[in-house]
């Protein structure tokens, strides 16, 4: 296992997601990218095999593409902020960066999903 610690967040922020799915019921493009989000993450930090790495980013990429059709000014600063911890925890070889842009992304879709 590639990171236990971001495979147990990627586990349950996927829950959380599928718990907003069943809660506030979002357009069909929303849950599809959520959910394939989520198995990707999971899947990704799960594993170490370069394939799951970056299945995972490009789902990310296109998963945010299509999120920005549905987020408001507030959502996009969280995603920024997520990418930026992203790239830091990447640059200061720290898993908690990246552990804290999992949950603020899952509550920036969980808040997406809530208010369409």
């Amino acid at each position: 296992m590639a990171n236990r610690i971001l495979f147990a967040s990627s586990v349950i922020c996927g829950l959380l997601h599928i718990l907003a799915m069943i809660m506030f019921a979002p357009p069909n493009i929303l849950l599809i990218t959520f959910l394939c989000g989520s198995i990707s993450s999971i899947y990704n930090h799960g594993s170490t095999k370069n394939l799951a790495k970056w299945t995972d980013r490009i789902v990310m990429v296109i998963g945010m593409i299509i999120e920005f059709f549905f987020a408001s000014n507030t959502h996009v600063v969280l995603i920024l902020i997520s990418i930026c911890l992203y790239f830091s925890g990447k640059r200061l070889k720290s898993s908690v960066p990246h552990l804290v842009a999992h949950f603020i992304l899952t509550t920036c879709h969980i808040m997406i999903v809530d208010a369409n």
